[in-house]
């Protein structure tokens, strides 16, 4: 080998360290539109935006700039400490604040870091109940049995629905009066803009344009069987699962094939005429022999299984997706 070959095969290790060392800057470069349905997004000049870090050692707002004449905004940054935190930046807008995905990539600009906004209304009856989805779980040892709902609501509009006041939420929704310990479970709104009160779910939480999920969960006790759901409003899709022993009627619920979730079986059923003033009655033909349910995690599994892709595939999934429909959702 010759000096000058080795000298090229000592450097070479060097070279592809340097190659791999991670870059001491990043960069995200975007802009801030207001969206209207039917109509090109149009800029917004002269908001603020920021850029945000989240991470398990420290949390707060970076950096801060006005958008320019094209609503356009460009920050430069450096990633520290904990190598897993999160950069987004944000827009408030009408009282509401706007993010973007997490930032991946050392430049991220385009549609990744674009922040397309709305104008707000407070008019209730704009959200729509696209799906409701109920689960009810096997029998427990004391007698018990656990019920998940996950409702499915969309704002067809191009506004972004806030709360009228503290007392007018956004959306509600009837629980059965004999539901116990009502929470908010997995999903899309976190349990903060949730409030249970007078038999009803309340959800105070500016809704912008698209599809978000809300779940529900609670406990029934065997003397509330059988089980009477009111719909208070229609649902385009209505999904019941139950555990064996169990049965259900009305809101003309139909019989599917049933599903297995950790080799327990669950009778599924499915309407799509769900209307307002519908009773849906859940009762309890056999007793099921006690069973120790890890009932969290069997019903999260369950749920996670389900078939939800009806409501996702007929319902805008981004605002993106708003602005390039036709112009008459918001006259919904």
């Amino acid at each position: 080998m010759t000096l000058r070959a080795c000298a090229a095969a000592c450097l070479l290790p060097i070279a592809s360290l340097d190659a791999q060392a991670p870059p001491t800057q990043w960069s995200v470069s975007g802009r801030v539109l207001r969206a209207a349905a039917g109509e090109d997004p149009v800029p917004v000049p002269g908001v603020w935006v920021a850029l945000n870090r989240v991470g398990d050692d420290s949390a707060g707002v970076l950096d801060s700039t006005r958008t320019g004449a094209d609503g356009s905004y460009r920050f430069t940054f450096r990633r520290t400490g904990d190598p897993d935190a999160m950069y987004f930046a944000d827009v408030v807008y009408g009282g509401v604040a706007y993010f973007t995905e997490p930032l991946v990539g050392v430049n991220v600009s385009g549609e990744a870091a674009e922040l397309v906004v709305f104008d707000t209304v407070s008019t209730p009856g704009v959200l729509r109940l696209r799906g409701r989805h109920a689960v009810v779980g096997p029998r427990m040892e004391t007698g018990d049995r656990a019920v998940v709902e996950v409702f499915e609501l969309t704002n067809d509009t191009s506004l972004t629905l806030v709360p009228g006041s503290d007392t007018q939420p956004v959306w509600s929704v009837a629980l059965p009066p004999d539901a116990v310990d009502p929470e908010v479970g997995d999903g899309d709104l976190p349990s903060t803009v949730v409030r249970f009160r007078n038999g009803r779910a309340e959800l105070y939480a500016p809704f912008a344009p698209g599809l978000r999920q809300l779940s529900v969960r609670y406990t029934l006790a065997e003397r509330a069987f059988p089980l009477v759901i009111a719909m208070d409003q229609p649902a385009e899709l209505l999904e019941v699962l139950l555990a064996a022993g169990a049965a259900v009627s009305g809101a003309g619920l139909h019989k599917e094939q049933d599903v297995e979730i950790e080799g327990d079986p669950y009778a599924r059923y499915l309407s799509t005429s769900a209307s307002a003033g519908d009773r849906v009655e859940v009762t309890i033909h056999v007793a099921a022999s006690p069973l120790i349910v890890p009932v969290a995690v069997g019903l999260t599994a369950l749920l996670l299984a389900g078939a939800l892709v009806y409501a996702r595939r007929t319902t805008y999934s981004s605002p993106r997706q708003l602005i390039r429909a036709d112009g008459d959702h918001g006259n919904r």
